[in-house]
């Protein structure tokens, strides 16, 4: 009996410190995630977007030169965690998609939606100012159907209003 005890005590105490390193790998995974976010939203592409001329609809129709460096972009931060950030998206503030990036590949601009509002990160990242990651809960993704959690911040835009958005999923 003296040893199963002690063998259950020490299985006991491996678990707790296997938990605890996972759990600080969790949180520093979560805290690169906030990081990441708040570095892509100070892109210049997602600013030069809104200085460029024409209308929000043209740029993206036509793939202006803009449309193309917040391609670009999302691109780039997708690639800086290829098997962990399978979508990027930039939102404006009407939750009208401006681009999306999933695993690599650029949305067509008739694949944007024009209202995404009722996704997860929408209202609550418009509820923060800028500067603030917000983090949702776990959800199934529309576009990679798996789950997973959005990463999203308000980014400053040349009027000072901040209410585009920048998102990825994790």
């Amino acid at each position: 009996y003296a040893q199963h005890v002690r063998d259950r005590t020490g299985l006991e105490q491996h678990l707790r410190a296997v938990a605890k390193e996972e759990a600080a790998t969790l949180a520093q995974t979560f805290e690169r995630a906030r990081g990441l976010a708040l570095l892509t939203a100070h892109n210049p592409a997602f600013r030069d977007f809104y200085t460029a001329p024409g209308s929000r609809e043209s740029k993206i129709r036509e793939r202006v030169p803009a449309s193309q460096e917040v391609n670009e972009a999302l691109t780039h931060l997708v690639r800086l965690d290829p098997l962990i950030i399978g979508e990027a998206g930039f939102v404006d503030a009407s939750g009208a998609e401006i681009a999306r990036v999933v695993r690599g590949i650029y949305a067509a601009p008739g694949e944007l939606s024009a209202d995404e509002t009722d996704a997860p990160y929408f209202g609550p990242v418009l509820a923060r100012g800028t500067g603030q990651v917000y983090q949702t809960t776990p959800f199934i993704s529309d576009h990679t159907g798996e789950w997973v959690i959005s990463y999203a911040t308000r980014m400053p835009t040349p009027d000072s209003v901040g209410n585009a958005v920048v998102h990825f999923e994790v």
